[in-house]
C-alpha cells in the first residue's frame, strides 16, 4: 500500500515514476491511495478470465469494509469482448452478489479507457487487473500511459490486482 496527498510527506513527489516502479516490481497487488476520501463505489475493470481468487477476495474485502457498490467493468476491443471472458464476467457478478455486495456489470471500450475513467470514475476506488494477457497491461507499457501517469491524472485511489 502506498499513499500520497501531494504534501511534504509524499514519497514520490519529486519522482513521479515511483508508482510505476512499484507496480512493475511487485508480484502482489498494490493499493495506491490518492486522498483520504470515502469509497462509495468500487470499479473493477477486467478484460481477462485469469483473475486470481485472491484478487477477487481482495475486492470483496474492500467492498465489504467500505460498504461500496461494485461496478464490474468488462473492457472490450473493437466493440466485443473475448468469448471466454463474457461468461466469466457473469460468474464474477454472481460471486459478488452471493457475498451480498451490490453489483452491476457495464462495458467500456479499451481505446476509450482514459475517457471512461475521467468521465465515469470520479470518486471511489478503481481496481485494475493487470494480468499477463490483459489489454490494460499492454496499455500501460507505453511511456505516456504508464500507471504512474495514470495515477497522477486519475481522481480516485487505484488498486492494481495481481
Amino acid at each position: 500500500m502506498m499513499g500520497c496527498t501531494g504534501g511534504d510527506q509524499c514519497l514520490w513527489q519529486d519522482e513521479p515514476a515511483v508508482p510505476q516502479k512499484v507496480v512493475d516490481g511487485a508480484g502482489v497487488s498494490v493499493l495506491l491511495v490518492k486522498e483520504a476520501a470515502p469509497i462509495r463505489k468500487l470499479f473493477m475493470c477486467l478484460d481477462d478470465s485469469d483473475v486470481t481468487q485472491d484478487a477477487l477476495e481482495m475486492v470483496n474485502q474492500m467492498a465489504s469494509i467500505t460498504g461500496a457498490e461494485l461496478d464490474v467493468v468488462g473492457l472490450t476491443k473493437g466493440g466485443g469482448i473475448k468469448r471466454e471472458v463474457f461468461p466469466w464476467l457473469n460468474a464474477v457478478y454472481d460471486y459478488y452478489k452471493g457475498k451480498g455486495v451490490p453489483t452491476n456489470i457495464r462495458f467500456s471500450e479499451i481505446d476509450e479507457f482514459q475517457q471512461f475513467i475521467s468521465s465515469q470514475v470520479t470518486e471511489g476506488l478503481l481496481a485494475l487487473w493487470l494480468g499477463k494477457k490483459s489489454l490494460l497491461s499492454r496499455l500501460f507499457q507505453k511511456k505516456t500511459d504508464s500507471i504512474g501517469h495514470f495515477v497522477s491524472t486519475c481522481r480516485t485511489s487505484v488498486l492494481v490486482l495481481r
